[in-house]
């Protein structure tokens, strides 16, 4: 059940959020995105969870879907890496 504020005092107040995460600020003339950091070469967390993700269950299904056909240009690696993903950025 959500927790309302709106008429509590005191022991039965509840924080808005226990969490308090800060977010980030660019410096001047920098940019907080993924692209700013994959073009500085940086591989940040978010980069990494998209490698993990894409590979799961790659090596399952391999050998189920693998089937002759047009890769159109395509260049994606057996393993998924955080570079990878950096550089596909």
């Amino acid at each position: 059940r959500p927790e309302d504020n709106g008429f509590a005092t005191g022991e039965r107040l509840t924080p808005e959020f226990p969490i308090r995460n800060r977010p980030l600020k660019a410096k001047q003339g920098k940019a907080v995105t993924q692209l700013a950091y994959a073009r500085a070469g940086i591989i940040t967390p978010e980069m990494e969870f998209v490698a993990i993700r894409e590979n799961l269950g790659r090596e399952v299904m391999r050998g189920k879907l693998q089937r002759d056909g047009e890769a159109f240009g395509a260049a994606i690696p057996d393993f998924v890496t955080p570079e990878f993903v950096r550089d596909e950025v």
